[in-house]
């Protein structure tokens, strides 16, 4: 059984901690900042083709939420928010700046932060898995009778996610 469907992944608007150098993982539920709120309506403005009958998937943080109800004109109550879509867990390294975190990697020659899990830090196949998993249970779950699916998530999630489509074969565009 085969299912096709058009997936558009969105990652969320900017927020205090992108503009400050601060990792924000799954512990941080951070609203947007008035550029991700910018952000966000641009995107309502490239989308209003899309998103009328989209069906809408969101992390439940508040910064991937606030970045589909803005950029879809839509309401709260018509996202599906899974967990599974949260942002990575980057455990200690959560609101410290990514410039300690490269001091620290550097310490312990560490070539990326998910060498440092005894940090608390989430591995990209925890990532994958949990992706996986999403998709699978949301291509059971959804009927899309052709309508597109916008998932509202995360980069480092995203990123992963993508990796996992790849993994599959999907057909994926170069741009974004």
């Amino acid at each position: 059984y085969r299912m096709e469907f058009v997936c558009h992944l969105v990652r969320h608007g900017e927020t205090n901690y992108n503009a400050n150098g601060l990792l924000q993982g799954s512990s941080i539920d951070a609203e947007l900042n008035a550029t991700g709120r910018s952000q966000a309506e641009k995107l309502l403005r490239a989308m209003a083709d899309i998103s009328p009958d989209a069906i809408l998937y969101s992390s439940p943080l508040i910064r991937a939420l606030e970045t589909g109800i803005i950029s879809t004109g839509r309401t709260k109550d018509e996202f599906l928010l899974d967990d599974r879509l949260k942002e990575v867990t980057f455990g200690k390294w959560d609101g410290k700046s990514r410039e300690e975190l490269s001091k620290r990697m550097k310490e312990l020659k560490a070539n990326t932060p998910h060498d440092l899990t005894g940090d608390g830090v989430e591995k990209p196949e925890q990532t994958q898995k949990r992706a996986k998993d999403f998709l699978e249970d949301m291509t059971k779950a959804t009927k899309t009778n052709g309508k597109p699916v916008i998932i509202f998530a995360h980069g480092a999630f995203n990123r992963q996610f993508v990796n996992h489509l790849k993994s599959r074969n999907a057909k994926i565009p170069d741009h974004v």
